[in-house]
């Protein structure tokens, strides 16, 4: 219901703003950083703390007051002695309530498994809410340019024997130079339920295509 929902929001939200500017950047990127998880059932290790590195890549639409964002990464880790995939999807919608202030709201599915879209280990998706700011320009020149991402995240965790529900946040910080398709950033996540504590803070590195 919540996929179908968010879709058609999607949809409306491009038709109604049709004629406005629309500003569509694909972007690749690289992450490194250190990946923790406690808890693991049915089978999948439990208590890992490693260094994790991975990938991503997306595309953010904005028109008018909206904005849209998908998101696919990827990040690997050893889970004693498995080499562990987490695949992640992320949709995102926002609405810009002032200036470059947005509230933001969407949907993430996380998949573990031996491979890239493998679920065989166990899934976490849920919706999210938050805020971001984007784009804002700060030092002498007015060229540094920041965003900003907060989210709480409402997670269900899955495996073939078991079901738990729990909630988690996700914070992002990102710099560019203005003009500059380069950026940099950091992200801290945290998700967690009965079944499972997850936390992960990651450096990365994207590339945009404008």
């Amino acid at each position: 219901m919540f996929k179908k929902a968010f879709v058609l929001g999607l949809f409306a939200v491009f038709t109604t703003y049709a004629q406005a500017e629309t500003n569509i950047i694909p972007r690749v990127g690289v992450q490194l950083g250190h990946y923790s998880q406690f808890g693991f059932s049915n089978g999948f290790a439990a208590d890992v703390s490693e260094v994790t590195i991975g990938g991503n890549t997306g595309v953010t639409v904005q028109s008018g007051p909206f904005l849209a964002d998908f998101n696919l990464e990827a990040l690997q880790f050893d889970a004693s002695g498995t080499d562990t995939w987490r695949t992640e999807v992320a949709g995102t919608l926002g609405f810009a309530f002032y200036r470059s202030a947005y509230v933001i709201g969407g949907y993430r599915s996380a998949s573990y498994g031996d491979g890239l879209m493998n679920d065989d280990f166990a899934t976490m998706t849920g919706p999210f809410l938050g805020i971001a700011l984007a784009g804002l320009q700060m030092g002498d020149d007015g060229k540094d340019v920041f965003n900003f991402s907060f989210a709480v995240n409402s997670n269900t965790y899955e495996t073939d024997v078991s079901e738990s529900d729990d909630v988690g946040v996700s914070l992002r910080i990102a710099y560019r130079r203005a003009g500059s398709p380069h950026s940099y950033g950091i992200r801290y996540q945290s998700f967690g339920s009965d079944e499972v504590d997850e936390y992960f803070t990651t450096i990365g590195y994207s590339y945009s295509f404008f």
